[in-house]
């Protein structure tokens, strides 16, 4: 699963381990730094963080280095034999995307495995629709 600094990543991890778990299969949690990209101290802890949730349910943490982390990522799931990927799905407008397509879509186009992209929830829509589901039973 595709993992980086972001808050998001924790769902990621989440549900890249519920994946793993249901398939019996190895997790291995993917950070991929670009060379050129100017990392905060903020920024550093959060991923620190999301790394260490990913090893604490299991998981094999591996960090890589390139501009391209889409074909990085298809490179190293070609490696190891992987045959699920977990990514998250981009925040970017519409607009933006027509010129930079995210790197979901990216890695789409240039693997042979299956791809889980992950939305993030609405702020508050999963705790109504567990409520919901506790009315319902």
């Amino acid at each position: 699963m595709a993992v980086d600094c972001r808050p998001f990543s924790k769902d990621l991890i989440r549900r890249g381990w519920h994946l793993a778990r249901g398939l019996k299969a190895l997790l291995i949690a993917v950070h991929v730094k670009k060379p050129l990209d100017q990392v905060t101290p903020e920024d550093e802890a959060s991923l620190r963080d999301n790394m260490e949730l990913a090893v604490d349910v299991g998981a094999e943490v591996v960090y890589l280095e390139d501009s391209n982390v889409a074909a990085n990522q298809a490179r190293f799931a070609k490696e190891r034999h992987i045959t699920q990927i977990v990514v998250g799905k981009t925040n970017r407008s519409p607009f933006k995307q027509l010129f930079r397509p995210p790197m979901s879509h990216r890695l789409l186009n240039i693997v042979t495995q299956d791809v889980h992209i992950v939305i993030p929830a609405a702020r508050g829509r999963s705790s109504a629709i567990l409520r919901e589901c506790a009315r319902a039973s």
